[in-house]
Parts: structure tokens; C-alpha cells; sequence
């Protein structure tokens, strides 16, 4: 989980909410310019991360960075629409030391050079599954939301306000190149 917090600038510490397949509705178009660039979270022990679009209308991000020991790590991400929110989805396969086959997410949104990331709340997702109303099952203090029907996505989209928490917020810096131009 240390290289996960590196390289999505947040902590998901203890209790991670996983799903089986990408959060969302449908992928989200991404302009290279709101996206591209070096993030830092205030956090001086969490790197910046490197951002690069793949395939913008396909909102496909390659997420890069170094982690402690100086060793450089690299994601891809998938982008998806989510209501009026942008959800960024990670393969859990693409992170070391994980053997889930399914994917981490966090809402983002991003306004010039800041972005603000909400992951989410492990214990609202748990009452939605222990109601009945979200698929899904606990895996010790983790919990794994099963595969989502469309009333499910829109549950999770009216609910954003409770199920999404621990804002982290990340500024772009400006890279040496660009400041030399």
C-alpha cells in the first residue's frame, strides 16, 4: 500500500474500500492540459507524482513516481464519469504485493492547478452493503464492492457527500522545463 500512497498522493491506510470492476458510468473525456503535470500534496512525506494522459478520450492516465527507496513506479488509470463527478480507477494488479483482481478508486476534481482527491469512507460503503443495497463483502478490515447495476452507480452518485471523505489536495508544480521557457 506504501507505493499506492506515493503514487496517488494519498494515504489509504488500514480499511480500503476496493470494487471488482472501474467506479462509474461511462469513461470521462480528459484534456491533457487540466491533467498533465507534477502533483504534490502538502504531505512532505508523500513524492510528487508525475500525471500523463494516454488516451484522452478515453480518459487513460499513466500515474508515475518514486518511492522511498528511490525506485520509480509506474500506474495506469482509468478516468470515468460518476453523476457530475470524475473518479479515477486503479488496477489493483498494477500495484506490487497485491493479488486482488479488482481496482481502487478516489472522486478528483480539478480546478487550474489545484486538485482535490476524496477517497472513500469504508465504513458508509459497509452499511450500504450490510442494508442490502450495494453488492459487495468484507475481506478483514477491507472491504470489496461487487459488480455495480446502474441503480447502484446512482445510489453511490446521490450519496457522494457521505460515502467519499479524507480530502487531500494536491497542487501541480511547475516543471524545470517550463520555467525555463
Amino acid at each position: 500500500m506504501k507505493t499506492m500512497a506515493v503514487l496517488l498522493t494519498v494515504s489509504l491506510a488500514a480499511g480500503c474500500t476496493y470494487s471488482l470492476e472501474p467506479l462509474g458510468t461511462e469513461p470521462a473525456a480528459i484534456d491533457p492540459a487540466e491533467w498533465e503535470g507534477t502533483w504534490q500534496v502538502a504531505d512532505e512525506d508523500v513524492p510528487a507524482i508525475e500525471v500523463e494522459v494516454v488516451d484522452g478520450a478515453s480518459g487513460l492516465l499513466r500515474i508515475s513516481g518514486v518511492d522511498e527507496d528511490g525506485e520509480r513506479h509506474e500506474l495506469d488509470a482509468m478516468v470515468r464519469r460518476l453523476g457530475d463527478w470524475t473518479v479515477v480507477s486503479v488496477p489493483l494488479l498494477d500495484i506490487e504485493d497485491i493479488e486482488f483482481d479488482g481496482y481502487v478508486w478516489l472522486l478528483v476534481e480539478i480546478d487550474g492547478n489545484v486538485a482535490t482527491v476524496l477517497s472513500p469512507e469504508t465504513g458508509a460503503f459497509r452499511e450500504l452493503i450490510d442494508g442490502g443495497w450495494l453488492p459487495g463483502d468484507q475481506d478483514d478490515d477491507d472491504l470489496i464492492v461487487g459488480f455495480l447495476e446502474p441503480h447502484h452507480l446512482e445510489l453511490i452518485a446521490e450519496r457522494r457527500g457521505t460515502l467519499f471523505g479524507s480530502a487531500q489536495v494536491a497542487r501541480r508544480i511547475p516543471s524545470l522545463t517550463s520555467t525555463l521557457e
